[in-house]
């Protein structure tokens, strides 16, 4: 029983990671497209 609640853990503390990994992939996603919108904006400003 000890050694599942250890790899129960593990498996936690892994997925931890990789959900903060993805986080920060999407708010860096999202930074990149507010900047593209903002830079479509101001072409199409200059049409």
């Amino acid at each position: 029983m000890q050694f599942l609640k250890k790899e129960y853990q593990k498996d936690m503390i892994n997925l931890s990671k990789h959900l903060q990994s993805l986080a920060a992939a999407a708010s860096g996603y999202h930074k990149v497209l507010e900047e593209n919108r903002k830079l479509y904006n101001q072409v199409q400003d200059l049409k």
